[in-house]
This record gives C-alpha cells, sequence and structure tokens, in this order.
C-alpha cells in the first residue's frame, strides 16, 4: 500500500507523454487564485499519428 502525504495532488496518464511545463504555472493559479481545481487539456494533437487523434476524440 502507497501512502500518501501532503495537501495536493497532480495526476498524470500513464504514458508520461504530457509535458510538465504547466504544472508550475497551474500550481501558482490553484495558490493565487480562488480555485480548488484545475485542469488541462491539450488544444492540438499536429505530433499525433490521425488513428490516436481519431481514438482520443
Amino acid at each position: 500500500m502507497v501512502k500518501l502525504t501532503g495537501n495536493y495532488i497532480a495526476v498524470k496518464d500513464t504514458d508520461l507523454q504530457e509535458s510538465i511545463e504547466l504544472l508550475e504555472e497551474m500550481y501558482n493559479s490553484f495558490m493565487n487564485q480562488d480555485y480548488d481545481c484545475i485542469a488541462a487539456r491539450r488544444m492540438n494533437r499536429k505530433r499525433e499519428t490521425p488513428i490516436r487523434s481519431f481514438f482520443a476524440r
């Protein structure tokens, strides 16, 4: 069993293909504004194969 400690959690897909560049910006927005949850969504899929983009939709 994994024991989790801390006040916040970030969740990523297990394939780890998403970049983490926005994590700091998301954390700062969470701390400095009145949010209780923050999410990100990929806006384009230019680097993906057509079949992968199809199933993502």
